[in-house]
C-alpha cells in the first residue's frame, strides 16, 4: 500500500448531503415525476431518516440550481431567496404542515 502525501490543495465538498441527494434523485427516476411532500414523508419513513433532513438537502440543492420546485400551476421554476427561507425554520424542526405553501413537488433542475 502506497501513502501519498497530504495536498495543499483545496478539496471540493457538497454543502448538502450526497447521500440524500442519492435518495431523492433515485426515487425521482422511479417515479417519473416531481417528488412531492407526501413522497417525502415516505422516503423519511421507509429509511429512518429526519424529514426535515431531506427539506434541508432539497433547500441547498434548490438554492444552487441542481433543483428546482415544479409549481402545479406554473411549472418548473427556481425560488426566491426569500421562498426558500421559508423552508428553514430556526426554532424546531421542519414538519410537512410547513410545506402547506408547496402544493407542488421537487425535481432536478
Amino acid at each position: 500500500m502506497t501513502l501519498l502525501p497530504p495536498s495543499d490543495e483545496p478539496v471540493s465538498v457538497p454543502e448538502w448531503d450526497v447521500a440524500l441527494e442519492a435518495l431523492i434523485s433515485e426515487e425521482y427516476r422511479r417515479q417519473g415525476r416531481p417528488l412531492t411532500t407526501e413522497d417525502i414523508q415516505r422516503l423519511a419513513g421507509e429509511h429512518t431518516i429526519r424529514f426535515d433532513d431531506i427539506i434541508d438537502t432539497l433547500r441547498s440543492l434548490v438554492r444552487r440550481g441542481h433543483w428546482c420546485y415544479a409549481d402545479p400551476r406554473r411549472g418548473p421554476r427556481s425560488l426566491s431567496g426569500e421562498e426558500l427561507d421559508l423552508l428553514d425554520i430556526a426554532e424546531r424542526r421542519i414538519q410537512a404542515r410547513d410545506l402547506r405553501d408547496f402544493s407542488g413537488g421537487w425535481q432536478p433542475a
